[in-house]
């Protein structure tokens, strides 16, 4: 997989650990690798176990490490969730504690976040116990540890605020104060803190820096395209915690609704979850609502950050698609049978989403990376590959990162606002051309990339495309005045006459994904 994948998170690891700046409390440190310098500040703490493995591995083995470590946290962590809060007879029901674990465990997670939610079960399971005082000293270290394997601003707030929220539910109810819950709670906001103090402060306390985040532009939507984009969000997910919960768990849901109907049962948690669903969908869809936008715009700060309840999703569609197969065996005639058949089918299901299948054809991680290609660009080249930048187009930055290039483009979530209107004059003809990439990069940007209307907003053009760009108008002047040297193009450049570029030589190999025409400025 490539989007927010290889395009972006597994480079900045290895760029962060190669600077030498990673333990770095310098406020003026940077990571000179892309955009002409990143303050440290912005990238992964030193303590995410990820930035950990790469002093270890090579970026490929963290990648392994980090997938089988997703796979067998999620496994064991909905098993231990399943059996001590949510299946009840779990002699009668161990074939689903079995079968469900293994479908949450086999869910396409986004690498990068590691445990953001593959760890939610574990994670969770540990504060309920912690809740009920049947803890023991493991829990408190997988709360302590939590941060270090997952993303603070994508779960880490959220998981502090639902928690939070059932502590003041439960002072309410029972008019005492559960003190070991309090400090579970302390303890986890405290370490996230901790560990991303890098970011918060570059965010709430450093008032020089200006991100590019803080002129997001996120397009208003009218009460009938906020339920169309809930109704999206509910039956088919978000694709950075897809579920597919579209058919077969939505058939079980419905089964084990008329029969909780037909026998008059109550059942809290099938309740609670399913509205839980239905509120952080909800809270999806308005996000964008013209009158939500209303208070972003009247608080910037409402506009850099995002309230992601969808990240709990998967945890949540997979706990009520436990509960109801548990319906179907106890209640329906050979319903045991049922259960098998739709685990199966959802097993069948989660598989064809693996990253090894849905993606067989496209690039590899070798492909992609094409690390001898660009070992013989940079030999060729001949220089230090510090004294000198470059800019790709119709490859992702991400490819030059890992090849140790130093770059004017990339994709990062957080830069300086100066440095998006800077190079905004280098591509702004191109802009002038393409209303959807004007937009695409003016009110969003955190692709910082030399756009071409002709390849529109694709970043991947291998060379079984044989892509050719007739006319490019880009600013040369501004970009070598930036300091950019050559352009690492995967298309030839037919018409340049109107840009003072030379081709100095094409770049093939049969293990890259890639023929890499390079242009020196």
């Amino acid at each position: 997989m490539v989007h927010d994948n290889l395009d972006s998170n597994w480079t900045w690891f290895k760029m962060l650990v190669e600077s030498g700046h990673a333990f770095s409390y310098n406020n003026d440190a940077q990571i000179p690798n892309l955009l002409n310098g990143i303050p440290r500040n912005l990238f992964f703490s030193e303590l995410n176990i990820l930035v950990l493995l790469t002093y270890l591995f090579d970026i490929y083995w963290v990648y392994v490490i980090n997938r089988v470590l997703i796979v067998i946290i999620a496994y064991f962590g909905m098993s231990l969730f399943l059996k001590n809060h949510i299946i009840k007879n779990q002699k009668k029901n161990w074939e689903i504690i079995l079968g469900i674990s293994l479908c949450f465990a086999l869910l396409p997670y986004w690498p990068p976040g590691c445990l953001s939610v593959a760890g939610q079960p574990l994670i969770i399971n540990s504060f309920l116990k912690i809740r009920s005082n049947n803890y023991n000293i493991y829990d408190w270290l997988i709360i302590g540890l939590f941060p270090m394997f997952s993303i603070f601003v994508n779960i880490g707030i959220i998981v502090i605020l639902v928690m939070s929220l059932v502590l003041f539910r439960d002072i309410y109810i029972n008019k005492k104060i559960n003190w070991p819950f309090i400090i579970s709670i302390l303890l986890i906001t405290i370490v996230y803190l901790g560990i991303d103090i890098r970011l918060i402060y570059s965010t709430f306390i450093d008032n020089s820096f200006v991100s590019h985040r803080s002129v997001f532009n996120t397009e208003s939507l009218s009460l009938t395209e906020v339920f169309r984009t809930f109704k999206n969000n509910f039956f088919y997910g978000h694709y950075s915690t897809i579920t597919r919960h579209d058919t077969f768990i939505i058939i079980s849901i419905i089964a084990s609704s008329l029969i909780i109907w037909d026998n008059n049962i109550v059942d809290k948690y099938f309740l609670i979850i399913g509205i839980a669903i239905f509120s952080s969908s909800l809270i999806y869809g308005f996000n964008s609502w013209e009158g939500i936008l209303f208070l972003k715009d009247q608080y910037p700060i409402f506009r850099m950050l995002q309230f992601r309840f969808y990240w709990f999703n998967p945890i949540l569609w997979y706990s009520l698609f436990a509960i109801s197969l548990s319906y179907i065996n106890n209640f329906v005639s050979r319903g045991n049978y049922l259960v098998y058949g739709l685990l199966l089918f959802q097993i069948i299901l989660l598989l064809r989403e693996h990253e090894n299948i849905k993606y067989q054809h496209k690039p590899t991680f070798k492909q992609f990376f094409a690390k001898e290609q660009f070992t013989e660009i940079r030999d060729f080249i001949g220089m230090q590959q510090s004294d000198y930048r470059v800019v790709s187009l119709g490859i992702h930055p991400s490819v030059a990162h890992y090849n140790n290039f130093f770059t004017m483009d990339a994709y990062f979530y957080n830069y300086p606002l100066s440095y998006k209107y800077l190079f905004r004059k280098t591509i702004e003809d191109e802009l002038s051309k393409d209303d959807k990439i004007k937009t695409y990069f003016d009110d969003w940007g955190s692709r910082c990339y030399l756009f071409s209307s002709e390849l529109g907003l694709s970043n991947s053009f291998t060379k079984e495309k044989k892509v050719k760009i007739d006319n490019l108008s880009i600013n040369i002047d501004k970009l070598k005045e930036m300091g950019c040297n050559y352009i690492l193009s995967s298309v030839e450049i037919l018409k340049h006459n109107n840009i003072k570029i030379d081709l100095l030589k094409k770049f093939i190999h049969d293990e890259s994904s890639w023929d890499i025409y390079l242009y020196q400025l």
